[in-house]
């Protein structure tokens, strides 16, 4: 599955996952590119101008499957859960950085994600595109205001993606995540809620879980959740960003879809998420 969003008429970005070349475990997407396996399976496509860009017009070696980012003309940062931000103007990688910023035309940035929440940026007025890796510690650390900062944005002029990653219908955590956030003054009220211990267990359905918090067995809530999705949009907020899109997309329920470490342990692939200027 893949998604394509729809920034603006001069940039690409995606979300690529299961069924897409360059995802699967063990593969490095940057010694093989992305590969799509067609543009109408994708979720949301870009103008078919932009697609057949992506494909192969800025790109050292065109995709067989009808669009996709080419080996050579990708960089993905070795991602550890930092908050260390890199530029690049040439393909490749980074040691010990999740989040990548570029202003070359044709260089696809990409994060690797499989729960964790992707966010791509592309400021309209200065020409630069980012991609940031915000897990947890990421978020928390936040990452995305660290990058806003080192490209010296402003607000009105970003346009921002929040990508497939874990729900916070899914994601339970332990007191001291909680904690770190509280103590890192994110509106706890908006991105946390208590679920019954029995709905952390199945780690249910976001319609299901949102009955059960509303029933009256919420009373004995005993395990946080976590809204990384809420909690990296406030951190866009609070920079002033108006334009956010939100892709509301659960990795770890849609199974078929998307990559999750959390249901399918660490070993599984990878949900790459790129944006690139054309």
């Amino acid at each position: 599955m893949h998604i394509f969003y729809d920034i603006a008429d001069t940039v690409t970005a995606f979300t690529a996952g299961k069924g897409c070349h360059g995802t699967e475990p063990g593969v490095d997407a940057r010694e093989v590119g992305v590969t799509f396996p067609s543009s109408d399976e994708a979720e949301q496509t870009v103008p078919p101008s932009s697609f057949r860009i992506l494909g192969s017009q800025n790109l050292s070696t065109p995709s067989p499957l009808g669009g996709g980012t080419g080996r050579g003309a990708l960089f993905i940062p070795r991602q550890t859960h930092s908050v260390n931000v890199v530029w690049t103007d040439v393909p490749g990688e980074a040691p010990d950085s999740d989040a990548v910023i570029t202003a070359r035309r044709g260089l696809c940035v990409a994060v690797k994600t499989a729960d964790c929440i992707p966010v791509l940026l592309y400021d309209q007025r200065q020409r630069l595109v980012a991609a940031i890796h915000a897990g947890w510690r990421g978020t928390v650390g936040r990452i995305v205001q660290h990058t806003i900062r080192e490209m010296k944005s402003r607000g009105e002029d970003l346009h921002a993606v929040i990508g497939p990653g874990i729900s916070l219908e899914a994601f339970e955590v332990g007191d001291e995540v909680y904690d770190a956030f509280l103590q890192a003054g994110f509106p706890m009220e908006r991105i946390a809620r208590r679920f019954p211990a029995a709905a952390s267990q199945s780690l249910p359905s976001p319609s299901t879980a949102a009955s059960i918090l509303n029933s009256q067995f919420s009373i004995n809530a005993t395990k946080w959740h976590l809204d990384l999705w809420s909690a990296n949009r406030w951190l866009l907020e609070q920079c002033g960003v108006r334009h956010i899109q939100v892709a509301g997309i659960c990795t770890y329920h849609s199974t078929d879809c998307y990559y999750s470490a959390r249901r399918e342990t660490i070993k599984t692939g990878r949900n790459i998420n790129g944006i690139m200027l054309l």
